[in-house]
């Protein structure tokens, strides 16, 4: 046996051993110095897990914080507010929100602005970062409104100013075709009743009716009533013998109430007429002008129906079965002196020796938006108007208006430019008050108009809010007092490139 070589291949196994040790300790010392690493990067990972969440959390609640806080100011402006109260009513949401608002840019009708808030971290925390400034960016802007379900109620665009107070008069001024009236039980078909305007003509206690009838002929006769109290008529009349005059009319001092001296005219036809919704014009003229081609051209007589005293005619009266012998007509009717002034060159002698007698009108009246209102009163065009509007052909009485008054929903969505037919004046306005009196110190979307065209028609033009404080619809023209102020209502958006007058009534939209 080698004992030498036994030695070394000892030696060799020890060395071997120690080395292993020392290569299994360094693997180990490697092992520590990965698991560090990975350490880290799994508290990297987990800190951008958590607190980017976190932070993508509250990125959104500042997003919130700075739309609620420009609402807020925009809301401000819309309604007319100054832009100081705009800032303030901008940081007290903000701070509701648990933020601060920067960078506030307030424009005429826009507000632009960020929301901050510095937000803690958690992991991120070990690399030093303890807060994150988290922030958002809001602008929104308040436009005219283009389309709403508003009420059936219109004011002239001439008068509306923010916060302008006024007493607006209701746009009553009407144009109806006057004809003759066919009476019943036994009155006179005439438009005109002359008595015994031939007495030559006529025998003693002989009243022919064709001598004294005068219906309407050619164009179709006109009356008109404006806001001013007074009225006129205007139609040709002939009666059954090629007789004739141009017949004018103007009445003055409208009530709602009939005149002292005088109590309102009926007959068994009219005696369920509803008299307590007539109207009258106490003191009214008439000029009778003979017709060219008739016997009577060149004549001229004159009239009048004053019921200030016991002699005197009596005051004309308007509204259904107001014509004495048709209680289901509405018409018109009143009695006058007349006198002439200047006989037919013809040689006739018309009203007799004395040159006076008596006469009776009687008119059938029906709306005629297709007559041209060809005047307007001075009061009238200088006034604040107001009006009805018939949005979709369906109001048929004042019921129906007040329902629309009181639920605008009725009147479906309405739109700028759009051309509506103005609904008509009834007498009895009760329901119309009751729904209005909803009104009262709150301020209400309505629509803004042109003037009305010779259809009776009306074109939107916007919408304003109108703040109602008295109104009074028992005389003539109705009357309602208020201010205009600004209003904020949701609107459907205008279509690209239509430009909206600004009337006070809002919507309000985030830009960015």
């Amino acid at each position: 046996m080698d004992i030498n070589k036994n030695k070394k291949n000892s030696t060799f196994i020890k060395r071997t051993a120690s080395h292993s040790k020392l290569l299994a300790t360094s693997e180990e010392g490697a092992s520590l110095v990965y698991v560090a690493i990975v350490m880290v990067v799994l508290l990297g990972m987990a800190a951008l897990a958590l607190d980017g969440s976190n932070l993508y959390l509250q990125r959104r609640n500042m997003q919130t914080a700075a739309d609620s806080a420009a609402l807020a100011g925009v809301h401000a402006l819309a309604s007319g507010e100054s832009q100081a109260k705009a800032q303030a009513e901008i940081q007290n949401y903000a701070v509701q929100n648990d933020s601060t608002a920067t960078d506030i840019v307030i424009d005429n009708n826009s507000v632009a602005l960020n929301a901050m808030r510095p937000v803690e971290t958690f992991f991120a925390r070990i690399f030093g970062i303890d807060s994150v400034d988290v922030d958002a960016y809001s602008k929104v802007r308040y436009n005219p409104i283009y389309s709403i379900e508003p009420p059936p109620f219109c004011f002239d665009a001439g008068c509306v100013e923010e916060n302008r107070t006024v007493t607006a008069v209701a746009d009553e001024a009407q144009t109806y075709c006057a004809d003759s009236l066919e009476h019943w039980s036994g009155g006179p078909r005439s438009a005109l009743y002359i008595h015994n305007p031939e007495p030559e003509q006529i025998s003693s206690g002989n009243y022919d009716d064709s001598w004294m009838e005068f219906d309407r002929v050619g164009s179709v006769g006109v009356y008109q009533e404006f806001l001013d109290g007074t009225a006129t008529v205007s139609m040709d009349v002939m009666n059954g013998h090629n007789r004739g005059f141009e017949m004018e009319i103007i009445l003055f001092n409208r009530s709602s109430a009939a005149p002292t001296s005088h109590n309102p005219y009926t007959t068994s036809a009219t005696s369920y007429s509803p008299v307590s919704t007539w109207h009258y014009y106490s003191d009214w003229e008439i000029t009778l002008t003979g017709l060219a081609g008739t016997p009577y051209a060149g004549s001229v007589i004159r009239g009048y129906g004053y019921s200030n005293g016991s002699n005197d005619g009596a005051a004309f009266q308007v509204g259904q079965g107001a014509t004495y012998y048709r209680g289901d007509t509405f018409g018109a009717s009143g009695w006058a002196w007349l006198k002439i002034e200047q006989q037919p060159s013809s040689g006739i002698k018309l009203l007799g020796p004395t040159g006076w007698s008596a006469s009776d009108v009687y008119l059938e009246l029906e709306q005629c938006n297709h007559l041209a209102t060809e005047e307007q009163s001075e009061v009238s065009q200088r006034s604040c108007k107001f009006t009805f509007l018939d949005w979709n052909d369906d109001i048929n009485s004042p019921e129906d208006i007040a329902a629309q008054i009181s639920d605008r929903t009725q009147s479906g969505f309405q739109t700028v430019g759009d051309i509506v037919a103005g609904a008509d004046w009834y007498s009895n306005r009760s329901s119309i008050e009751g729904a209005l009196s909803e009104w009262f110190d709150q301020p209400v979307p309505v629509p803004v108009c042109g003037e009305r065209t010779e259809e009776g028609e009306y074109e939107i033009l916007g919408f304003t809010g109108f703040q109602l404080e008295e109104m009074d619809f028992t005389e003539f023209p109705s009357a309602v007092r208020g201010t205009f102020v600004p209003v904020v209502v949701d609107s459907a958006p205008a279509p690209s490139g239509v430009v909206l007058t600004d009337y006070f009534a809002r919507d309000i939209a985030l830009i960015e």
